[in-house]
């Protein structure tokens, strides 16, 4: 799954202009636990592949403003139900969250 996401993301382009570089393990285990929480409604939702690259291209895309956080400068992209974050420096997707208020059941 990490090889199929880095061939998936590497040298896309996202709606302001960033290529990306790389992708985090930790993106891939966001995507992971989208695939299980079909089979476990009691974990954390991730998000598909699909949506995150719809996220990251999409000219509508929220884009916020560059914060650190302990995966360096990263600036966080929001369009429907996900969030993903990107370093602004290694130009690595790092993360992506479902961002409803549903992405915790219980």
């Amino acid at each position: 799954m990490y090889h199929r996401t880095k061939d998936e993301f590497i040298g896309l382009t996202t709606s302001n202009g960033i290529e990306i570089k790389d992708v985090s393990i930790h993106l891939t285990t966001r995507i992971f636990g989208h695939m299980w929480h079909e089979n476990n409604p009691k974990v954390l939702r991730g998000v598909t592949i699909e949506k995150i690259k719809e996220t990251l291209i999409n000219k509508y895309t929220k884009i916020g403003t560059e914060k650190k956080n302990k995966y360096g400068p990263t600036q966080s992209f929001r369009f429907g139900s996900v969030e993903t974050r990107i370093n602004v420096d290694t130009r690595k997707v790092v993360q992506a969250n479902p961002n409803d208020k549903n992405s915790r059941k219980r």
